[in-house]
This record gives C-alpha cells, structure tokens and sequence, in this order.
C-alpha cells in the first residue's frame, strides 16, 4: 500500500528560476507592484509548477473592464488620482495591463468601457456607457 509520503515523494521539486522569472514579468507590468494581491502569488507558484500542461478547455472567454472615477478621489477613498483611471484605460486597449496579460494567457478577449472616466479628452478604443453625471446627482442630493 502507497502512503502519502510516498505520494508526496513523487511531486517534483518547483521550479525557482521560472518563479522568478514570472516575478519579473508580473513586476514590470502596468500596475502598482503587488496590486493584483494573492492572484500574483498564484501565478508565481503556478509558474513553479514543473510539467503543468493540463489547462482545461473553455471556449469564448471575455474580460469586461468598466473603467470610472465617479468622485471616489475627492472623497479620500482612492489610493490614486483620477488622472490614473484615463491612464490606465488607455493601457488596456493597448494590452499593456496586469488584467491584459492575464487575459490573453487564457484565451480572453478584454473589452474596457468607461462607465464615468473624468476625462475631456476621448480614448480611443472604449466603448462608453457614461454614468458620471448619474453620480454628481446623487452626491449632490446628499449634501
């Protein structure tokens, strides 16, 4: 009869040089480092992951990323300016973004939508469902 430690002696070793290898790349996307909390970690680990060919079939896969500021800065509960929502809209049609990368290692198609960027200028590439206004309303009625 196998053990578990017997199993468990059948797991190859991780591999450190792809982990860090994936490091490096997760690092030098566009995104604060570490922004993608334990999903990084994940993908690091998975990186390691000697022989992991087994990806299962999905078909069409989408991302939609709704992008908007909707006053959250003005309010202090942002860590960024609104100025980084145009930004990094921009990157991701350029498929320059954590999210991106993720994306399109999985076969997923991203389609960013500005929902409420605070922007004058446009940015090409966004499909656009403009909620801003809804929510200058409705911080005015607050007050």
């Amino acid at each position: 009869m196998q053990t578990l430690a017997d199993l468990l002696n059948t797991i190859p070793a991780i591999d450190p040089a792809a982990m860090s290898r994936a490091q490096r790349h997760i690092d030098g996307l566009l995104k604060p480092v570490g922004s993608l909390g334990r999903l990084e970690a994940l993908a690091i680990q998975l990186a390691g992951m000697p022989g992991l060919n087994g990806i299962p079939h999905v078909g069409k896969k989408a991302v939609l990323v709704m992008c908007a500021d909707h006053g959250v800065w003005e309010e202090g509960v942002a860590i960024s300016p609104k100025e980084v929502t145009a930004i990094q809209a921009e990157n991701m049609t350029r498929g320059t973004t954590g999210v991106c990368v993720l994306a399109a290692q999985a076969g997923a198609n991203v389609y960013v939508i500005d929902v409420g960027i605070d922007t004058a200028e446009p940015i090409p590439g966004l499909s656009t469902c403009v909620l801003l206004e809804v929510v200058a309303i409705l911080l005015q009625l607050r007050q």
